[in-house]
């Protein structure tokens, strides 16, 4: 599931707006909070950002205070085959209040449709239609590992 750039855009006009803050303002209010109140409740919990999480994570060690930013960086990790350079760029929305916005608009999608879970794959499709599951902490899984008695 990718989240519309146009809604994004738009979302977070309105998020600034109503709030009377700047993209700065907002992040440097709601980031600690964030970390405080969901990360290190539940450590887990990144896993349910799937593929938005990458630059989530950029947005909490760019934002966090100095408290917590050794905790973010841990939190999180990498895949087993490192953080994908590639999906990064991909899920990168071009501003941090924009990569916020979508990440926490691709959690409620997630939550709507019933599929929180740190365990739960997340539905990776490509420009060209190709789709692939990805599993926070462990990466893509191959197709041929889904249906190991083909």
């Amino acid at each position: 599931m990718r989240i519309d750039k146009e809604f994004v855009v738009e979302e977070a006009q309105r998020i600034l707006e109503e709030n009377k803050e700047t993209q700065l303002q907002f992040l440097e209010r709601v980031v600690p909070g964030f970390i405080k109140d969901v990360l290190l409740q539940g450590p887990d919990y990144w896993k349910n950002y799937g593929m938005y999480w990458w630059n989530l994570q950029d947005i909490l060690k760019n934002y966090a205070p100095k408290e917590y930013r050794e905790y973010v960086r841990a939190v999180g990790g990498e895949d087993e085959f490192g953080a994908d350079d590639e999906i990064k760029k991909e899920y990168d929305y071009g501003s941090d209040m924009y990569n916020w916005v979508a990440a926490h608009w691709y959690l409620e999608y997630r939550v709507n449709s019933y599929q929180l879970g740190a365990e739960n794959a997340h539905d990776h499709f490509t420009e060209d239609g190709d789709h692939r599951q990805y599993v926070p902490g462990v990466g893509f899984v191959d197709e041929r590992d889904e249906n190991p008695s083909e």
